[in-house]
């Protein structure tokens, strides 16, 4: 059988194994999925998708990947008030009003991963994403419970047709900031 996906990144950076409180980046996988994919109901419960299927069938999911150095490896999870752009002007700016809850997973480089998707709009702008050579992402996670949030950022670039992990950051927000008041 032919597989469907395009994986458009990956990209794995070597784990310190250092136990602590901090989500530290450690890769970031990006997936075009068309309507021809098989369904995976486990996977489907480690993604948040921002936004509803109004284009049948073509959507961008992103799965964020730390370091495993968190006491409890496995988290319920919201995401929100994510941007996608591109280098070809794709601009995708996503704010939920009815959060969903999703589960994180554990890779088998022993990485946390916290994944969102996004259905795109049309045709259009499936082809840019995914005819475009740089890729930022930006938005907010709350972890266990909604004023656990965490603002997170990454860029991956190709550079002779080979993707790269340019930075990923994250960003604990203050204390008792809740993702539900976030918004574009």
């Amino acid at each position: 059988m032919l597989d469907t996906d395009i994986k458009l990144v990956e990209v794995n950076l070597p784990s310190k194994q250092v136990k602590n409180e901090a989500l530290v980046f450690n890769g970031c996988n990006v997936y075009i999925k068309d309507q021809h994919i098989i369904y995976s109901e486990l996977e489907e419960l480690s993604f948040n998708y921002l936004n509803s299927n109004d284009y049948d069938g073509f959507s961008l999911e992103v799965e964020f990947c730390f370091e495993n150095c968190l006491e409890q490896p496995y988290h319920w999870f919201y995401a929100n008030c994510f941007s996608i752009r591109t280098d070809n002007n794709v601009k995708i700016k996503i704010s939920q009003s009815n959060l969903e809850k999703s589960l994180s997973k554990v890779n088998m480089h022993n990485q946390i991963v916290f994944g969102i998707g996004v259905f795109f709009r049309d045709e259009h702008e499936y082809q840019r994403i995914k005819d475009c050579n740089s890729i930022l992402l930006e938005g907010f996670l709350a972890i266990d419970r909604y004023d656990n949030t965490f603002a997170i950022a990454c860029r991956l670039e190709k550079i002779d047709n080979r993707w790269n992990f340019v930075y990923g950051n994250t960003y604990k927000m203050k204390k008792n900031d809740d993702i539900r008041s976030k918004a574009h």
